[in-house]
């Protein structure tokens, strides 16, 4: 596919490190502005996917919270669509934003998303319905009575220098206070941080043993970049026991955290498939083994204070990214 120079620029803005730095036309704005900037440029030049165009620009204004445009952009690609796979995507996307408009409006009627949740094959409508509940309820579920099996602490970009931030201190003290509370429980640290010359989950163990942890109780995760990495790349590293697990994080990171982790959590085999890899493959959704049962229970332990952020749009974007629906979606670019 001939990609353009404003495409590639839109998609560089998207992943622009410094969300509130992006240059353009010599003025500082958000880079989510400048993806949008650039991908209504492409959309004036010639060789444009329509339905990518559509559902990217979507994706970009439901970042900010601009639901209702992002809803006109979703039902226009529905008309656009040219497979199966690529209703099922619109759909679910309609699907989320609109309950997340109800959640925001009790007094709104549910009867559409209702409705749209029971056009989708059994068992895919059962998972998305539970991930729709996990964006509710997350950062509500009761801490366990029962003794912790395993502690997973969610790291944090360390300082130029190497060493943790305050945030990321606070965090390892509320796991050595778990982990002397619990004695027989396991501990995963997880993050790679983009911080050049620094693993995120080397040095969380490092201060952790420097508590009195046994380094025997610790195992590190090296590979994630993100929250959804943590959940993505962690999950898997635990026995095939049942755990109870204590997640560790700062209040206004848990809501997300915990959504994500919930989620994939539910799925026993692992990371949800892509839809654009099933549409590669061949493969529909009727064809996935959907299975609504967690494979641990999972708990918030927060680092500061009792007291999670609430649901925003940006939890619903985090779980649409658990379902392995990317954010940036315009071949060939790819990125949740």
């Amino acid at each position: 596919m001939n990609t353009t120079q404003s495409l590639q620029h839109a998609f560089s803005a998207f992943q622009f490190p410094h969300r509130d730095h992006y240059i353009l036309h010599n003025e500082k704005i958000n880079n989510i502005q400048g993806a949008i900037y650039w991908l209504k440029n492409h959309q004036t030049e010639k060789n444009v996917n329509h339905w990518h165009a559509n559902m990217t620009l979507a994706n970009l204004y439901t970042y900010q919270n601009q639901i209702e445009t992002a809803l006109n952009l979703y039902e226009q690609a529905k008309l656009l669509a040219t497979s199966e796979i690529q209703i099922l995507e619109v759909n679910v996307r309609i699907l989320f934003w609109r309950y997340y408009q109800h959640q925001k409006n009790p007094q709104s009627s549910s009867t559409f998303t209702d409705n749209l949740l029971y056009t989708f094959p059994i068992r895919m409508r059962d998972f998305l319905q539970y991930t729709l509940e996990m964006c509710v309820k997350a950062p509500n579920i009761a801490y366990s009575k029962l003794p912790l099996t395993q502690l997973i602490v969610l790291g944090q970009q360390v300082l130029p220098n190497g060493n943790p931030t305050p945030d990321l201190i606070c965090r390892l003290q509320k796991t050595t206070l778990l982990a002397k509370q619990y004695p027989d429980c396991h501990i995963l640290v997880s993050g790679k941080g983009k911080r050049v010359g620094f693993n995120e989950a080397a040095i969380m163990k490092e201060w952790l043993q420097g508590q009195g942890i046994d380094k025997k109780r610790i195992q590190c995760e090296k590979k994630a970049l993100t929250t959804l990495d943590n959940a993505r790349y962690s999950l898997p590293l635990l026995s095939g026991e049942k755990q109870q697990i204590g997640l560790i994080t700062s209040s206004n990171h848990m809501t997300r955290s915990l959504c994500l982790f919930q989620i994939l959590n539910a799925k026993s085999n692992g990371f949800i498939p892509l839809i654009y890899q099933a549409q590669i493959q061949n493969q529909t959704w009727t064809q996935q083994n959907w299975l609504i049962q967690p494979r641990h229970q999972l708990y918030p332990c927060y680092s500061d204070i009792e007291s999670p952020e609430e649901p925003s749009h940006f939890t619903y974007i985090e779980a649409l990214k658990a379902l392995g629906l990317a954010s940036f979606e315009y071949p060939p670019f790819y990125e949740c």
